[in-house]
Order: structure tokens, then C-alpha cells, then sequence
């Protein structure tokens, strides 16, 4: 999961839309498709605050690489992002 589908995720499951998302956080809505869309990479705190502003933590943490996950890695990335949307 990459910064925009933690962002898209938060405002979904938070019933929110992206002009209610950018009213809360004060960031531009434009920003926030960008975002979602992967057009822009925003930082880390960045991307805290607008999963904050949907009224969720993110919590970060580190595990053992695990060699194993590497082919699954490589097939999830070539998913349509469409087809693994939640509705």
C-alpha cells in the first residue's frame, strides 16, 4: 500500500469526499486527488495528517524481510488499482 491508497482508504472508510477531506485537513482538494492518484508523492507527515483528519491513527512498524513476499510484491504491483478499490 503507497502513501495515496493510504489516504484513499482513510477518507472512504470515513465516509468522507475529497472536498471534505481538504476542508478538514486545509489541504487543496486538488492536492488530495493528486495524491490518491499517485500523481504526487506527498512526505510522511503529510500523509499522517490527512489519515488524522479522516479520524485515524497510522500505526508504523518494522518486520523481518522476508525473501518469500518477494513474488507476491511483484504480481500485487501490477494490479489495476480499480480492481482492488473497496466499495
Amino acid at each position: 500500500m503507497n502513501a495515496g491508497d493510504l489516504i484513499y482508504t482513510s477518507r472512504l472508510r470515513a465516509g468522507l469526499t475529497q472536498s471534505e477531506l481538504a476542508e478538514r485537513s486545509g489541504v487543496a482538494q486538488n492536492a488530495i486527488s493528486r495524491a490518491e492518484r499517485g500523481r504526487v508523492d506527498m512526505g510522511f507527515a503529510r500523509v499522517r495528517d490527512l489519515v488524522r483528519a479522516c479520524g485515524f491513527e497510522m500505526q508504523v512498524d518494522l518486520a523481518t524481510y522476508d525473501e518469500s513476499y518477494a513474488r507476491d510484491v511483484k504480481r500485487n504491483l501490477t494490479l489495476d488499482r480499480k480492481s482492488t478499490r473497496l466499495n
